[in-house]
């Protein structure tokens, strides 16, 4: 019977998500070419965000206590599935962040364009000078109040700890001097698998841990340890919400 009903979302979850991401991609980019319409497109977006969050059925229990609303940050985040996106957007609305993301996912048809114009931001890592331009920019956009989401393992994990760090969104931070947030999210890969578009059930736990000042004498000397000291503090409580999870059941 579980089985039929996990049919049954998914023959609703999957037109609709598909129709819903066409839908809104294909008016942002229209409406993008249209000056003055960045609000509109904020709504869109999040109209995206929600209704996937919705559609999913989603179990979603967030820690988010230890953040300020007024803050700006820039949150770093392990990513275990494609419904990370639409959570985190809905998730962490009152920040309204922008995800920093490799420059191949601006070239998906209709979802990369899209991407673009509602402000994310591409790095591109094959060109390192043009990345370093890219990271600027980030830089520029927490100075200027704009939080972002970064994925510093690059891609989606499975679950089973988590992978080694990219250094950028490190550079990034130490450049920038805005507050780190370490951002955990539990569960996931086992809802929406890697190379999977169907949802199964299952709880995911998000928990944001204190936010992490950088001290104003750091430079960007301090990469790889500031890199190291925020991997092994993820990576401890990453592994304490599993056990935790296979206990309850």
């Amino acid at each position: 019977m579980q089985r039929f009903l996990v049919i049954l979302k998914n023959i609703f979850f999957l037109p609709l998500a598909l129709l819903i991401t066409i839908t809104i991609a294909a008016a942002v980019i229209v409406l993008g070419r249209i000056p003055g319409t960045s609000n509109l497109l904020q709504r869109l977006e999040k109209i995206w965000a929600k209704t996937l969050y919705w559609a999913g059925g989603l179990d979603i229990q967030a820690d988010l206590a230890r953040l300020d609303e007024n803050q700006t940050y820039l949150f770093i985040s392990n990513h275990q599935s494609l419904l990370d996106i639409p959570i985190l957007l809905v998730l962490f609305d009152r920040w309204y962040p922008r995800f920093v993301a490799k420059k191949s996912l601006f070239t998906i048809p209709l979802f990369g364009p899209g991407m673009g114009r509602t402000g994310h931001l591409g790095v591109d890592r094959d060109n390192s000078r043009q990345g370093m331009r890219d990271m600027q920019e980030a830089v520029h956009r927490l100075q200027q109040g704009q939080s972002l989401v970064v994925f510093p393992e690059g891609t989606r994990g499975q679950g089973d700890g988590l992978q080694d760090f990219h250094i950028g969104a490190f550079v990034i931070a130490l450049k920038a001097k805005v507050p780190m947030v370490p951002v955990i999210i539990n569960g996931s890969s086992r809802v929406m698998p890697k190379g999977s578009f169907f949802v199964h059930p299952g709880t995911i736990r998000i928990r944001a841990l204190s936010p992490r000042s950088v001290p104003e004498d750091a430079t960007i000397k301090d990469r790889n340890r500031l890199k190291t000291a925020v991997w092994a503090e993820m990576d401890t409580t990453m592994r304490e919400m599993e056990q935790w999870t296979m206990r309850s059941g």
